[in-house]
């Protein structure tokens, strides 16, 4: 009778944990994606994967299939390649990253800039079983960061042009100065 009752309870422990864990990965406000280790198969995406990415969370059978989401370098510009995804690093390597800005198209084709935050999950074995990644949408962020950069190489500009102009009224003052100051023959 006790250890039914003790089975039971554990069960209850189990589902009431599961349903926790159900709840949190629901109502974060970021996106969060789980994928099996080694192979980098997408388990599962939360529901903010697809309102930051603007589609349906893509499941994938391994990393290779992560070129159903499309992230380019911020640096760079360049596409980033299958392996090169946080997440796949990740289950791949055991690499831990943190606040990796990637530029994203979206669903609806339009850009967006996402950090992410990924890492492996082990188990008692130390061994790679998982990997997690949380991301979230920074575009707005990213635009402004963008627009003052313009708007501060535009100052940079106005203020040599300004300086040339100055100099080149200087430079010219001073010649009339000196020619005026010749003794007249």
């Amino acid at each position: 009778v006790r250890d039914v009752t003790a089975r039971k309870q554990a069960e209850r422990d189990r589902q009431a944990e599961k349903a926790r864990l159900e709840a949190v990965l629901r109502q974060s406000p970021v996106g969060i994606i789980i994928a099996e280790a080694p192979s980098g198969r997408l388990i599962l995406g939360n529901e903010q994967v697809a309102r930051i990415m603007r589609h349906e969370f893509k499941a994938a059978s391994e990393v290779d299939a992560y070129r159903a989401y499309r992230g380019f370098d911020r640096s760079t510009g360049q596409e980033l390649e299958p392996f090169q995804w946080p997440l796949a690093r990740s289950v791949t390597t055991g690499e831990v990253v943190i606040n990796e800005e990637i530029d994203i198209e979206r669903g609806d084709g339009s850009r967006g800039t996402v950090m992410v935050n990924s890492a492996p999950i082990y188990d008692q074995k130390n061994r790679i079983v998982a990997g997690v990644v949380v991301f979230s949408d920074i575009t707005e962020r990213a635009m402004a960061e963008r627009q003052q950069h313009l708007l501060i190489h535009e100052l940079n500009h106005r203020v040599k042009n300004t300086l040339a102009t100055v100099q080149s009224i200087a430079a010219q003052s001073l010649r009339d100065i000196a020619q005026e100051s010749r003794p007249k023959l």
